[in-house]
């Protein structure tokens, strides 16, 4: 879904969703737009069944640690369930909160005493592949989703159509160099 669709979103979300990813883009955002996003993902995890936000990776520019965007979700009303390849979360209270990262608030320190204690709890309490990752990931590298048997893959044109008119300045830059642009509706 384009950004500046998905910034218009207030009060319900458009579809509901089991997986929700936001792919290399999370610590570009402004502290409000990572809340915004964290708060609308959350109602369109909403409902019975696993639930997942997850990226694989931060993005490029960093206006913010790993550990403050972990804290962001927490309060959002996620658990996070897993550090492994890739960082997923769940809804509070979800079918999948049984695999809760417990300890999440020191996660991403650089201070000598939380390294200590994250390396001997690692290495002798809980494995780094927790058990979300044991059960439900052969490898996480690459990211791959594709459809459960007998059902069709959901892309983003099947949520909202793009109104390229409405698209920022730097689509026109890409029409102009030669990208093609999927027409406006």
């Amino acid at each position: 879904m384009p950004w500046w669709q998905y910034v218009k979103i207030r009060e319900s979300a458009p579809r509901k969703a089991d997986i929700v990813i936001c792919e290399r883009a999370i610590s570009e955002m402004s502290q409000f737009a990572r809340e915004h996003v964290i708060k609308v993902s959350r109602r369109m995890l909403d409902g019975p069944g696993m639930k997942v936000f997850m990226f694989g990776g931060m993005g490029g520019t960093r206006f913010v640690n790993l550990q403050h965007i972990v804290n962001d979700f927490i309060r959002g009303g996620f658990d996070l369930i897993n550090v492994f390849g890739f960082f997923a979360f769940t809804p509070r209270g979800s079918e999948l909160s049984k695999y809760k990262v417990h300890n999440y608030e020191d996660l991403f320190s650089r201070g000598l005493g939380s390294r200590i204690a994250r390396r001997f709890d690692r290495t002798f309490v809980n494995r780094l592949a927790g058990k979300f990752y044991q059960e439900f990931c052969l490898s996480p590298f690459p990211m791959q989703f594709g459809p459960q048997e007998g059902k069709k893959v959901v892309h983003a044109g099947d949520i909202v159509s793009p109104r390229w008119d409405e698209a920022p300045d730097s689509y026109k830059f890409l029409s102009y160099i030669g990208r093609k642009i999927p027409p406006a509706n």
